[in-house]
């Protein structure tokens, strides 16, 4: 290279010479780890190898100590929170019959299931007097058949018109045609719907009156009072 019998130029002697520097020193290197090989690693020292340390955690509050002033007294110091102090429950009405309870400062919400609408003996009786001042026709619409609760509601309402001695004609319709809960269909002002409304309202039964689905047109045209019972509201 020194002599460059070659007639390189600079450029490439100088790659040449860095060549033959990195092989000398790859060939160097191979033959010092074959004649120096790492030592295995023995079981003794996997098992008694000295744990990492613990990191140092920072005390709380309560493990500090209390505060001195100027004249090296501790202070006073202050009434101790209790669980009661910690956590603080407020309570929302978020939905009608329903209530949620949010816990502290998180977003944790408790929901109440809504209260059932089946009416106990003395509902049922009390709202048969009130329907028996005025007998007509109704239609009790069942909305869903496979809704329990709506079923026996409905059922027990059927009751009460029949003790009445009302006029009933009962249907079940398997698709919802119409919003969830209790619909008095008709004329608020008809004395049939205002009995109704009258009846259901001393016995605290929500209960909308006013236009809305009356059954499928092919039954003709549908009474005064038609009732549709849905599922319960949400």
């Amino acid at each position: 290279i020194v002599l460059n019998p070659f007639k390189l130029d600079w450029q490439q002697q100088a790659s040449l010479s860095l060549t033959v520097v990195a092989f000398a020193y790859f060939v160097g290197h191979t033959v010092y780890k074959l004649n120096n090989p790492p030592k295995p690693i023995t079981t003794s020292q996997l098992l008694y190898q000295t744990p990492p340390a613990a990191p140092k955690s920072t005390p709380s509050t309560s493990e500090l100590p209390a505060k001195e002033d100027a004249r090296g007294k501790r202070a006073p110091e202050g009434p101790k929170k209790t669980m009661e102090d910690k956590i603080h429950i407020e309570q929302h009405n978020d939905a009608p019959g329903s209530k949620s309870y949010a816990v502290g400062k998180g977003n944790l919400t408790v929901n109440e299931v809504p209260p059932s609408r089946e009416l106990s003996g003395e509902q049922e009786a009390k709202g048969r007097d009130a329907l028996s001042a005025t007998k007509g026709i109704v239609r009790i619409i069942l909305l869903g058949s496979n809704n329990g609760e709506a079923q026996r509601l409905t059922q027990q309402i059927y009751r009460m018109f029949d003790e009445a001695h009302w006029e009933i004609h009962p249907l079940t319709i398997h698709t919802a045609p119409v919003p969830s809960g209790v619909h008095l269909v008709g004329d608020p002002e008809n004395q049939f719907v205002a009995a109704a409304k009258k009846a259901f309202d001393s016995i605290h039964l929500d209960c909308i009156a006013g236009p809305g689905y009356a059954g499928p047109l092919g039954l003709g045209v549908p009474p005064a009072l038609t009732i549709t019972v849905g599922p319960r509201p949400d």
